[in-house]
């Protein structure tokens, strides 16, 4: 709530000042890459969705804003729903991010119930999930990657226990993976790169 707040008053702010160059100046951030070195040009949305550490409780432990508060990434969306806003891509040298969407990073994080949502929201149509990072990627192709590390997790979960727990966290996963990436294809029309399809 807290958080929420001070959301609504940056908000509030930002609408006394109307400028374009406002607006872009309050989207539009830097972070650092996690080694507190280089700056990349990230948006308040990628922000939403990357993971983060959790410093409070346990350094190890990662939290996705945008699961913890989806008020906050509604807000963000409301505000700036203009397509070049939500359709932003990450400015940065490092080749893990650079071209990224929020889309792309919702997927790289494995956050499909937020791609879902995001999508289904009223400015779910300014954004368009065939975008390509620099790697060539699609949102889709993400999820196909992510899909092979699940995968992947189940098959050494097995070979090190033996039995396959159906009722596991990472089974879920690949359930609910299963259900959505042909939705991304109907519904949202999601494309697969042909980067993808060659590899």
């Amino acid at each position: 709530p807290i958080a929420t707040n001070r959301m609504g008053m940056l908000f509030s702010l930002a609408n006394l000042f109307p400028s374009r160059t406002f607006k872009e100046d309050l989207f539009w951030g830097s972070k650092s890459d996690g080694n507190g070195k280089r700056q990349i040009q990230s948006t308040a949305l990628h922000f939403a969705l990357s993971s983060q550490s959790n410093d409070l409780q346990n350094a190890n432990e990662r939290f996705i804003p945008a699961q913890k508060n989806r008020n906050i990434l509604s807000r963000i969306i409301q505000e700036f729903y203009e397509p070049h806003f939500l359709n932003a891509q990450i400015d940065t040298p490092s080749a893990r991010n650079a071209g990224d969407t929020a889309l792309h990073i919702a997927a790289r994080e494995g956050c499909l119930d937020l791609i879902f949502w995001i999508l289904g929201e009223p400015q779910g149509p300014h954004f368009d999930p065939n975008l390509l990072n620099a790697c060539n990627e699609t949102v889709l192709d993400l999820c196909i990657a992510y899909y092979e590390i699940v995968v992947n997790e189940l098959e050494d979960n097995f070979m090190a226990m033996g039995t396959l727990f159906t009722e596991s966290a990472t089974a879920t996963k690949l359930i609910r993976l299963e259900e959505l990436m042909p939705q991304l294809i109907t519904d949202f029309k999601c494309n697969i790169s042909t980067f993808c399809l060659v590899v």
